[in-house]
């Protein structure tokens, strides 16, 4: 599943955020990282978004290809639509290389992607996913 993912720039200047496109946004965001000049923030990834609607969205920001000024429109867009993650730390809110087990907990209790972020990983990101991981759930009935 390709997710929509904003990246930010941190180059003291204009910081522009990025709005791509990835499988595979942790990777993604690493080879940005290899390929940068600056500094870059991972801001988040939204799911069920169409990458080429957001840049018509906020195409009075359009710097160059997929480079956008941080509005505050573009801001609180990724504010209100996106999943958080931190991949320069050891600590991940969302870990994306298991964006699979976490659509998996998702289903198993009945809740959709930013419903599950911010009602569970938020607080219970250590519960569930040692449950999860201890119990082997998922291989029986739901939960809702």
């Amino acid at each position: 599943m390709e997710l929509v993912y904003f990246i930010q720039m941190l180059d003291d200047n204009l910081n522009p955020i990025k709005i791509g496109k990835s499988g595979e946004p942790k990777i993604r965001f690493e080879q940005a990282l290899n390929h940068s000049p600056y500094p870059l923030s991972f801001l988040g990834v939204a799911e069920d978004v169409d990458e080429s609607v957001l840049h018509t969205q906020f195409k009075e920001q359009r710097l160059e290809g997929e480079w956008f000024t941080p509005s505050e429109e573009l801001l609180t867009y990724i504010r209100e639509n996106c999943i958080e993650a931190d991949f320069s730390s050891k600590r991940t809110t969302v870990h994306i290389e298991r964006y699979d087990v976490v659509k998996e907990m998702c289903d198993y209790y009945n809740l959709n992607l930013k419903e599950f972020i911010d009602k569970v990983l938020k607080r219970y990101v250590l519960k569930y996913a040692n449950e999860y991981i201890s119990n082997q759930y998922f291989k029986g009935e739901k939960h809702g």
